[in-house]
């Protein structure tokens, strides 16, 4: 079951790292528990060796039907693995939730900065509607869905958080709700995508951009205009 055929006559010292992880594995499961707990167990791995640990892992628990509880403080790792995800902050439930509803729809602004990237801009909030709320930030105004704010939250200090991919640049900003000008500071090729790091004033957004063409569009310095819809952003209370 842990895709270890004709290793059963090797030493410890024999095994890979990743080898002697799949043999705890496997003494754990021997028993057939009815809860398995992993703490940390691909810690002291190598990142190609760890991403094929938790297909590995994942597998096993698909397979077994075990409830796994698994504790890491890698954010990637727990997106990948799990079904369900508790976010722990100073001893304190932060929230319980699908790794989707985790990343779309955060409950605090700890969360929404701990689990992926993020764009926690400080903003005021300065009107609450039954559709929207207004927030004024980056030196302009901008408007959220109503939806999108967090439960008792009123007027006064708070944190916007806007998901990299979420922004649009140039041309395609002109089409969103709200749209703030900066300038380039780094440009970065990330492989699948541009990652830009643009200076507004009040703060730096970043933006990811899908087209790997655009990476010499926007070089360092190039002003651009950057905008996001309303529904894109979540306004939650400032920690």
């Amino acid at each position: 079951m842990v895709s270890l055929p004709g290793m059963e006559k090797r030493l410890p010292r024999q095994l890979s790292g990743g080898q002697q992880q799949r043999v705890a594995v496997a003494r754990a499961l021997v028993n057939k528990p009815s809860v398995l707990l992993l703490d940390e167990p691909l810690g002291a791995l190598d990142l190609k060796l760890r991403k094929h640990m938790q297909l590995v892992l994942k597998g096993l628990q698909q397979e077994l039907g075990i409830t796994f509880i698994h504790v890491t403080h890698d954010q990637e790792e727990a997106m990948t693995m799990s079904d369900r995800i508790a976010v722990m902050h100073a001893g304190r439930l932060e929230q319980l939730d699908t790794p989707e509803a985790l990343y779309s729809r955060p409950a605090t602004a700890f969360v929404a900065g701990f689990i992926g990237d993020n764009n926690l801009l400080d903003c005021r909030v300065t009107e609450s509607g039954a559709d929207a709320a207004r927030v004024e930030l980056l030196g302009t105004s901008a408007h959220v869905a109503a939806v999108n704010v967090q439960e008792g939250l009123g007027a006064g200090p708070a944190v916007l958080a806007v998901r990299p991919e979420s922004m649009r640049v140039a041309a395609a900003a002109e089409r969103a709700d709200n749209v703030v000008e900066g300038t380039v500071e780094q440009h970065i090729f990330a492989g699948s995508e541009v990652r830009l790091l643009v200076r507004c004033a009040g703060g730096s957004v970043l933006a990811n951009l899908r087209e790997q063409a655009q990476f010499h569009l926007y070089p360092r310095g190039e002003r651009v205009r950057i905008g996001w819809q309303r529904g894109d952003g979540m306004l939650l209370a400032r920690p």
